[in-house]
């Protein structure tokens, strides 16, 4: 299993929050630029079924009633499913649909807050649903 967490005690680690189906991944260009890179390793490696990313959880959530204390991505045979399960952010589906989520991560930011969707709508042949998908957040 991959683990991505804080190294360092002072630096900021990234935050998910939803409600209803609704999802939100919320870090700085540099933690999405990790994350994209873990990701990506964590695809190509054959022997690893799934990877952890520690988040911050001591937080008001607002508009949104939760927090994740991680997310999980699964290696699967389907499509791309983005759930709630507990205090966890699931995200589980084939190699493609994970590296297409790795590759829809923010680059290269301007100006932050920033945020992109990444759905069903627009993709639909990698969500098993139309309706599912999570917002990635750019923060300073």
């Amino acid at each position: 299993m991959f683990q991505l967490s804080a190294i360092e005690e002072e630096r900021d680690v990234m935050r998910a929050v939803g409600d209803n189906g609704e999802f939100d991944l919320r870090g700085t260009a540099e933690e999405f630029a990790e994350l994209r890179e873990r990701l990506w390793e964590f695809c190509c490696d054959d022997g690893a079924e799934s990877f952890v990313v520690d988040l911050e959880s001591g937080f008001d959530p607002a508009p949104y009633r939760m927090v994740f204390r991680s997310t999980v991505f699964v290696k699967s045979a389907g499509k791309l499913v983005i759930r709630a399960e507990g205090d966890e952010l699931i995200v589980t589906g084939h190699r493609e649909g994970l590296l297409a989520f790795a590759d829809w991560l923010p680059k290269e930011v301007d100006e932050a807050p920033y945020h992109v969707h990444f759905d069903g709508v627009s993709l639909p042949d990698l969500f098993a649903r139309e309706d599912q998908g999570i917002v990635f957040s750019v923060y300073v």
